[in-house]
């Protein structure tokens, strides 16, 4: 049962973040390319991508992050109850094999909710993507060392890393669009015409994505 419910969530946020990362592709390409927004682009952008003020995104992300994380305390819990079958009956029935789970199934969920979100923001957001992985690989030490300390000192060192990127990070600004070129492999390619530069319109006939 914690498996299914884990991997609900999981589709859950992924649908939710890829779904705003191609949003966002999409505004960076018709910024570039000077054309209108369209409409359907629009109320994608109200769903998707304006932050915290998007329609959908805050709760299904949201409802993904608690799915996992109720999945891993059904599927971590339970354990408890198995060192009793080993003869461990103190141990299980103790109120640390509890908070040791729970401690587990937090680390491991926002662990793997920040590198699934990370991963999906290389292509369109770089820093946002560093700073994500960044956080994953950090409750993953946090996890190894199984430290009160150090996972306060992860909590705070994170929050203070999302707040920096909030406040100074120019690619967290709404409205900001990534200038063409930074990733050659993400750089859209639009019918149409395009200015060299020169006063001479250059041709581009072919759609999508590099």
């Amino acid at each position: 049962m914690g498996f299914l419910i884990g991997i609900t969530g999981t589709v859950l946020l992924l649908y939710s973040e890829i779904s705003a990362v191609l949003t966002v592709r999409d505004l960076d390409e018709c910024a570039w390319s000077g054309e209108p927004t369209p409409r359907e682009l629009l109320e994608r952008q109200s769903m998707w991508a304006i932050g915290f003020a998007s329609s959908l995104r805050p709760y299904m992300s949201s409802l993904g992050v608690a799915g996992i994380l109720t999945g891993w305390l059904v599927a971590c819990i339970p354990l408890c109850s198995v060192l009793a079958d080993f003869g461990m009956s103190e141990a299980a029935q103790s109120t640390d094999c509890i908070t040791s789970m729970v401690f587990f199934a937090v680390l491991n969920t926002f662990s793997f909710a920040a590198l699934a979100t990370g991963v999906a923001w290389t292509c369109t957001r770089p820093w946002a993507a560093l700073i994500l992985t960044m956080i994953a690989l950090w409750a993953n030490l946090a996890q190894m060392i199984m430290s009160p300390f150090f996972t306060i000192a992860w909590a705070l060192a994170s929050a203070g890393v999302l707040v920096y990127y909030l406040a100074e990070i120019p690619e967290s600004k709404e409205g900001h669009r990534r200038p063409p070129g930074f990733f050659a492999y993400a750089e859209p390619r639009s019918r149409g015409r395009a200015s060299t530069g020169t006063g001479t319109p250059q041709s581009r006939d072919t759609e999508g994505y590099v």
